[in-house]
């Protein structure tokens, strides 16, 4: 599989989850998931940090969180989440075409 196909993958998917996020009530957004600690809203804002944050930027990330996964993602989530679950989706939405920060 080339890089052009694996990222159109990734960007197909994307989409379709932003459109199966915009069916969710603003409860649902509240609700567990099996990232047990965290929220749909919290899932949402890690994938969207993912999407938004460039290898060398993530590599740093976690030197500094002393290769503490959990100290890293929270660092990112907080830059990530925000003040509501419709915030969250825009910022989610508008990460589906990139393919670096």
């Amino acid at each position: 599989m080339s890089e052009t196909e694996y990222w159109d993958l990734i960007h197909a998917e994307r989409a379709r989850l932003a459109a199966l996020l915009t069916t969710l009530g603003t409860e649902q957004w509240a609700h567990a998931t099996l990232c047990t600690e965290w929220s749909v809203e919290q899932v949402v804002a890690h994938l969207s940090a993912a999407a938004n944050t460039g290898k060398w930027a993530w590599i740093r990330s976690i030197v500094r969180a002393g290769f503490d996964p959990a100290k890293h993602n929270a660092r990112l989530l907080e830059r990530r989440l925000g003040d509501s679950p419709g915030e969250n989706l825009a910022r989610f939405r508008d990460s589906p075409r990139r393919t670096s920060p």
